[in-house]
């Protein structure tokens, strides 16, 4: 009787596609991890400046990680030096990148003009680079409280958090200087001011800087500025050495994530070390990776791909503009085999997909079907370079048109994980509860939605859950704490779940995400956003807002091709009004 093959499953066709890579691509061959290194930093009693170290030496030779290189040219209109990038990355080894760590923990601990004590907090203000990076492991290395936040802060979150805070140092990328300037004279903690992503052979990027130091002398503040480069070379004059730790290492505060404020203020939610510990040791990797680094570092799936593609001896990629406006052609260069992505970022892939489906059907008569195979076919190997093949996505909810259409399109193993900054790791993994965090769940009813844990065929209500890495409290803020909790100490996420079984948990709604309208109404805007952005034609982008005040919604529409939304609105005898008018 013959034989039947069982199917591979996903994950395994995975490792045997990225294993075959790997003997074909001296790069991604050259990355493989090494269980030596993985046995050392997972040694019982290591604190995480530690393992960090272990990881950092053992891979020390190492591509770790890379940003776009650029020239400086001289600008013939402007008579005036610039940046030119190029189509290349250029790269620091583990090695040098332990050496940059090391040096800036080392002039922190020295060097009186910008002296950082263990405990004390260090905001660092950018998107994601290899200085940031550098700046945020210096924080781990010197036992204070790295607090990132990204430029697209508001000026009023901005001021606040400061307030609250009290940083002794401020590191700045060189495009949020002036603001960070003026937000030190303010404050009277800051001691120093960091800048980064500065070059001194730039006349206009000098132009800033010397601003900058003006203001803060005519402020007479005592603040000092000074730059990335030269703190580095401050610290590399001394001999490096960790500092001592105790028991209660891992449950001491490592760092201050601020949420978005798309629920009110942002919280300043304190992380204890053992959940950054839990970004570098959570999951052993056994294959080799290299991604790009698109993530702010103040977002959780930012810190957890760059610490685990760093304990993995990977290389990243970090992505050049913060609007992410160059991230196609950053991937394309990296050749990444893994990405982490947020739902937007499909939905912009999709949108190109429809956009030229569309744009050939028009000019030519083949059929839509085949339009379609020969376009997804031309993408799966162009559009997100020729050698991916996983892609872990979530942090919002996605499409299942969406999800269909990427794994359809880029034939790659698709991962959707769910966690939140409260949970300090992962809640669940393919709708699946992550027991290597979660301790226990709970579901609650929310009567003013319709959900109930007495739904049929599902119980349905808002997920409570303990878990070993997730916050004990927002900095100084006990009432918004205490919102947090309920009386039995589940942390509540504001996410409304399905439990589809043991264990197996969906998110299908945010409680937070709900408008009640003046009829008593209650709207659900961000799925209703998806809906629109996922199954039109037209729609690119869309802000939906309402209030219990009318019984109505508006929305902002960034429409894909102004002809035929104009046409639409003309078919449905609504007068259409231009951009001039």
């Amino acid at each position: 009787m013959p034989t039947i093959d069982k199917p591979v499953s996903p994950k395994r066709r995975y490792g045997m596609r990225t294993m075959e890579l790997s003997r074909k691509d001296p790069q991604i061959g050259g990355l493989m991890p090494d269980d030596a290194v993985w046995e050392k930093a997972i040694e019982e009693g290591l604190p995480v400046d530690r393992v960090v170290g272990v990881f950092l030496d053992g891979y020390a030779e190492r591509p770790a990680l890379g940003q776009r290189t650029y020239e400086v040219v001289q600008d013939p209109e402007r008579k005036e030096s610039v940046r030119q990038y190029l189509p290349s990355y250029t790269t620091i080894t583990y090695g040098e990148l332990h050496d940059r760590i090391k040096a800036i923990s080392m002039a922190w601990r020295t060097h009186p003009s910008c002296f950082v004590e263990q405990d004390d907090f260090v905001m660092i203000m950018g998107f994601a680079d290899m200085d940031f990076a550098s700046l945020e492991l210096a924080c781990t290395y010197s036992k204070a409280t790295s607090v990132p936040v990204q430029s697209s802060t508001s000026g009023v979150d901005l001021s606040d958090m400061v307030a609250n805070i009290e940083p002794v140092v401020m590191a700045v990328t060189l495009m949020d200087l002036s603001l960070v300037v003026q937000l030190a004279i303010q404050q009277g903690s800051v001691k120093s001011i960091v800048v980064f992503n500065y070059d001194d052979r730039i006349d206009r990027e000098n132009a800033i800087v010397e601003q900058a130091q003006k203001s803060l002398a005519d402020a007479g503040t005592g603040t000092q500025l000074i730059a990335i480069s030269r703190l580095i070379t401050i610290g590399k004059q001394e001999t490096w050495t960790y500092l001592p730790s105790d028991e209660k290492d891992a449950e001491k505060r490592g760092a201050i994530l601020h949420s978005s404020g798309s629920t009110g203020k942002p919280k300043a939610a304190v992380i204890l070390r053992k959940a950054i510990m839990d970004n570098w040791l959570g999951k052993k990797i056994s294959l080799p990776r290299t991604t790009v680094h698109l993530a702010p570092l103040n977002h959780l799936m930012g810190r957890t791909n760059l610490a685990a593609m760093l304990a993995c001896g990977g290389t990243g990629y970090f992505t050049l503009q913060p609007d992410l406006s160059s991230l196609l052609e950053d991937i394309r260069l990296a050749r990444p085999t893994f990405l982490s992505l947020f739902p937007r970022v499909f939905e912009l892939i999709h949108q190109h997909f429809q956009n030229e489906v569309a744009r050939r059907f028009r000019q030519g008569d083949t059929s839509r079907d085949e339009i379609e195979l020969q376009v997804k076919q031309e993408m799966r190997s162009t559009y997100l370079g020729d050698r991916l093949l996983c892609i872990v996505f979530g942090s919002a909810p996605t499409s299942p048109k969406v999800q269909v259409f990427m794994q359809d399109c880029f034939d790659v193993l698709m991962i959707e994980g769910y966690g939140s900054t409260e949970s300090g790791s992962s809640v669940t993994v393919e709708d699946k509860i992550s027991r290597t965090n979660v301790i226990d769940y709970k579901l609650r009813d929310v009567p003013e939605l319709g959900y109930y844990t007495s739904d049929k065929p599902f119980p349905r209500g808002e997920l409570c859950v303990k878990t070993k890495y997730g916050i004990k409290e927002y900095y100084k803020q006990p009432e918004v704490t205490a919102s947090l909790f309920d009386e039995a100490g589940y942390s509540c996420t504001g996410d409304i779940v399905e439990e589809r079984g043991p264990d197996i948990v969906v998110v299908i709604d945010r409680r937070k995400d709900v408008l009640k309208l003046s009829q008593g109404e209650y709207v659900a805007v961000g799925a209703l956003g998806t809906v629109y952005e996922a199954g039109s034609a037209i729609v690119k982008q869309i802000y939906i807002y309402g209030n219990s005040f009318r019984s109505y919604l508006l929305a902002v529409v960034v429409h894909r091709q102004m002809r035929r939304l104009k046409t639409s609105f003309e078919r449905n005898s609504i007068k259409w009004h231009s951009p001039k008018n």
